[in-house]
């Protein structure tokens, strides 16, 4: 009764593939561990196709292949896992905060053009710990918007 009757696609197996040579009823395959991996001991990499009498439906027999990553290769994987940790230097590279001085020292112009005498005075000492950008160039954003506040009452 079994007579022309194939297996489906077997079931895909965590980090192994598998060429399937025959899909007929009683063919073996083997499952391979992709490269990287290597297959856990005690774990079987063969499946059969069979048929299921009850159901009446041909299967692959699930195999209880694991496919472990391979630790001889170990050695070489901390490089490639390490990797996304260097761009932590990525926040810090010279372009966000290059950008921020450029902010402020138009901000500066700006102010120094409105009032040329006491608020604009004041901002060149504020200025200078451009060092912590993050706080002054806060602060610079808020100073032209007190200045122009009290130009008006002079």
């Amino acid at each position: 009764a079994s007579v022309g009757i194939t297996c489906p696609t077997p079931t895909s197996v965590e980090h192994a593939d598998i060429q399937v040579k025959s899909y007929s009823i009683n063919s073996r395959e083997r499952y391979v561990c992709n490269s990287g991996f290597k297959r856990k001991a005690g774990t079987s990499s063969l499946t059969q196709c069979v048929f299921n009498e009850t159901a009446k439906v041909a299967h692959w027999t699930t195999p209880n292949l694991k496919c472990i990553r391979d630790p001889s290769l170990s050695h070489q994987r901390p490089p490639s896992t390490a990797a996304p940790t260097g761009l932590t230097p990525e926040p810090e590279s010279p372009t966000p905060s290059g950008k921020e001085p450029d902010l402020t020292s138009k901000s500066d112009t700006k102010v120094a053009t409105r009032p040329a005498t006491g608020p604009g005075s004041r901002l060149p000492s504020t200025a200078p710990p451009v060092g912590t950008t993050g706080v002054v160039s806060k602060e610079t954003t808020y100073i032209p918007a007190q200045t122009a506040a009290k130009a008006p009452e002079h």
